[in-house]
């Protein structure tokens, strides 16, 4: 299982638990939820988002994740 840090989208590798905080969310200028650290899989986003290609404007293209 890959797990991905719900609240900054970093992804870390396999292991059989998922790690007990994101070095990331760890800093105290990253924003975590009430909720706390949470996690999801990319087998989890794929069932529940996609992602969607938008022109920003001529010859720059965003890429997003949204439900769906």
């Amino acid at each position: 299982m890959h797990a991905i840090c719900i609240t900054c989208g970093t992804q870390f590798t396999d292991n059989a638990t998922r790690p007990a905080a994101c070095p990331i969310c760890q800093d105290e200028r990253q924003y975590v939820n009430w909720n706390g650290q949470q996690w999801t899989t990319l087998a989890d986003l794929q069932a529940s988002h996609r992602n969607v290609l938008r022109e920003v404007e001529p010859g720059m293209t965003g890429i997003a994740t949204e439900p769906g």
